[in-house]
């Protein structure tokens, strides 16, 4: 299989590169399977830090089970994301460019940094260890991009995409310490996230959606991470989105798009395409 996890790597890369659509790998190789989806994505990567990508953390992908049957999956999935492709947005404003995406879309995300290294299983299996590894929390936008036909795909293909990262949007940042920890512990489950487009409603998720909290949602990277021998653990420094709130709605230029936190200190991000 190691020569047909390079023949696919280049495929999805000429398709990324060229904004074209590619024929999913599922489709076209019998057995395609998660292990063989991540040996794609390390090929990725390898060909994003020869253009000048650093990684810089990780996406977790498909953590809101209400998506999971529009795209036939039953697992998340995870990808590194680059300094070239995280964007810290001023005055939680930014205008961002969608022309060298083929069918974009949109997710509010609850996004965190660590202050330390995650090694080993000694946070497997603790929420509140994990808690007090993290520097800020955010609300952020991850920008997803599918080059499969009709975003169909299995999640092995879904990984073998660049895990369908095009962009992460990060707004203004919360530190957490001290006596905080059990409040956002809290408030990071039951807040409420309301997407708009152009001033309308168009969903409304909860912190909860994120395989019920987004600090489960990160709880299940380290132990994924953990059982993967060719993965590097998360270090100090890392940022890492953890999944979509609501659906995923198709994003096209001259749209405006914001995400409102209700129940959590954090503010407004909006976001404009060109």
């Amino acid at each position: 299989m190691r020569e047909d996890i390079r023949q696919i790597a280049k495929q999805v890369i000429i398709a990324k590169e060229h904004v074209q659509i590619v024929a999913q790998p599922s489709k076209k190789f019998e057995g395609f399977d998660l292990q063989d989806g991540y040996h794609v994505g390390v090929e990725l990567q390898k060909y994003r830090e020869e253009q000048g990508f650093k990684p810089i953390g990780r996406k977790i992908g498909f953590t809101n089970r209400d998506t999971w049957k529009e795209f036939n999956l039953n697992t998340p999935i995870w990808a590194p994301v680059y300094d070239k492709t995280v964007i810290y947005a001023d005055r939680n404003f930014l205008t961002l460019p969608l022309r060298e995406m083929v069918a974009p879309r949109i997710e509010p995300e609850i996004v965190f940094k660590l202050r330390k290294s995650v090694i080993g299983n000694d946070y497997a299996d603790s929420i509140d260890k994990l808690l007090g590894l993290i520097e800020w929390v955010a609300i952020g936008f991850e920008i997803v991009d599918c080059h499969f036909p009709n975003w169909e795909f299995s999640a092995a293909d879904a990984i073998a995409d660049f895990g369908v990262h095009a962009m992460l949007v990060i707004g203004a940042q919360r530190e957490l310490a001290g006596k905080n920890y059990d409040f956002r512990k809290d408030q990071l489950c039951t807040f409420e996230a309301v997407l708009r487009k152009d001033q309308n409603v168009v969903a409304v998720g909860r912190g909860e959606n994120a395989l019920g909290s987004p600090l489960i949602a990160l709880n299940y990277l380290v132990k994924v991470l953990s059982q993967q021998d060719w993965a590097e653990p998360i270090q100090a420094g890392e940022v890492v989105t953890t999944g979509t709130l609501t659906p995923l709605p198709y994003i096209y230029p001259r749209e405006n798009w914001c995400v409102e936190p209700i129940g959590i200190d954090l503010e407004a991000l909006e976001l404009r395409f060109s």
